[in-house]
C-alpha cells in the first residue's frame, strides 16, 4: 500500500492541494491508481498533466525508494495512518505522505513551538532562539524548526541542550547533500526527536521547496516565534501558514523600529501578532488561552 502513496507524491509533488482531496474521494492511494482513466478524470480533482503523471506512474520506481528508505531506517507516515499527526492533516494541503528518520513527537498530544529566524541572525537573535528554544523545551514542549544555519540551529541546539525533544523539517529530502555543515546537528536530532520531510529521500534544495515545507512546521506547532525577520524573510512565510491555520503568532520586539533587518517583525506587530520578550510571555499567553 506504501508504495501508491509514494508514487502519489512523486506524481502530484509537494505542496499540492489536491493530494488531501483525492486520497478523501478515493479513499485511499491505491485506490487512485487502480481506478480507470475515466474515473480519475470525472472526479474532477485533477489536471490533465497530472492525470498523464499519475497514469504514467511507475510503481518500480516507488518500490525503489521504499526499500531506501528500509535501508536507510526512514519510516514512511501516510495520509490516514494512525500516527500520522491529526493537527497536520487537518490543513487544506497536507502532504499525502511523510519521511521521517527518528521518533516522531506526539505533536497532537504534546504542544509544540515552531522557531523561526534568518540564516544571517545577529548574535542577540540567536542567543534569544537558543535561550527560548531550551526553557520552552524545559517546559515539556516539542520544538520545531527548520535546520538551517543561523536561528534554526540555535532553536535545535537549545532543545537538545534541554533534553528535549525536537523536530527538524526539511525543505529537501533526508539523505539530500544539502547544508553538510549541519549533518551532526540533524544526526543529533534525529536520536533525540525526528527528522520530517515531505520530498523524496535524495531530493535537492531549492528556493522553492522551502517556502512550501514551512506550512508543515507551523501546522505541527500550537504556535510560531519570530525571532527575527526582513521585509522579505522566510519566516515571514512561516507566520502567515501559522495565522491562517488559526494559530498564535508571537514575536520578539525589533532592537531598532527603523531598521529594515527588523521590517519583518515590525509589520507582524502591526498586523496583530503577539510581542514575546521571554519565554514566560508565550506560556502565559498559550495557558490564558486554554482558560
Amino acid at each position: 500500500m506504501t508504495e501508491y502513496y509514494i508514487r502519489l507524491g512523486y506524481a502530484l509533488g509537494a505542496g499540492n492541494i489536491r493530494a488531501k482531496r483525492a486520497l478523501e474521494y478515493f479513499g485511499n492511494a491505491e485506490n487512485i491508481f487502480k481506478a480507470s482513466d475515466k474515473e480519475r478524470a470525472e472526479s474532477g480533482i485533477f489536471t490533465k498533466n497530472e492525470l498523464l503523471r499519475i497514469k504514467n506512474s511507475q510503481n518500480a520506481a516507488a518500490l525503489e525508494t521504499l526499500e531506501e528508505c528500509k535501508e536507510n531506517g526512514i519510516d514512511i507516515i501516510c495520509y490516514g495512518d494512525k500516527n500520522y499527526p491529526y493537527c497536520l492533516s487537518v490543513i487544506d494541503d497536507a502532504p499525502a505522505l511523510l519521511y521521517v528518520k527518528g521518533t516522531m513527537p506526539d505533536f497532537d498530544n504534546i504542544p509544540a513551538v515552531c522557531i523561526v529566524g534568518p540564516r544571517k541572525v545577529t548574535e542577540k537573535g540567536k542567543m534569544a532562539s537558543y535561550s527560548i528554544a531550551r526553557r520552552l523545551a524545559l517546559s515539556g514542549m516539542t520544538v520545531v524548526s527548520g535546520g538551517a544555519l543561523g536561528c534554526d540551529s540555535a532553536a535545535h541546539s537549545g532543545a537538545l541542550k534541554a533534553d528535549g525533544i525536537t523536530a527538524l523539517v526539511m525543505g529537501c529530502g533526508i539523505l539530500s547533500d544539502y547544508l553538510q555543515e549541519n549533518a551532526g546537528l540533524r544526526e543529533s536530532v534525529s536520536r533525540s526527536g525526528c527528522l520530517i520531510s515531505e520530498y523524496p529521500p535524495h531530493y535537492g534544495a531549492s528556493r522553492y521547496t522551502f517556502p512550501v515545507r514551512n506550512r508543515i512546521m507551523s501546522a505541527l506547532s500550537v504556535c510560531t516565534v519570530v525571532i527575527e525577520a526582513g521585509v522579505k524573510s522566510g519566516a515571514l512565510i512561516t507566520a502567515r501558514h501559522a495565522a491562517e491555520q488559526g494559530k498564535d503568532v508571537f514575536v520578539i520586539p525589533p532592537h531598532d523600529i527603523f531598521s529594515e533587518k527588523y521590517a519583518g517583525q515590525c509589520a507582524l506587530l502591526r498586523d496583530g501578532a503577539v510581542e514575546a520578550y521571554s519565554p514566560k510571555d508565550i506560556l502565559y499567553f498559550l495557558n490564558k488561552a486554554k482558560m
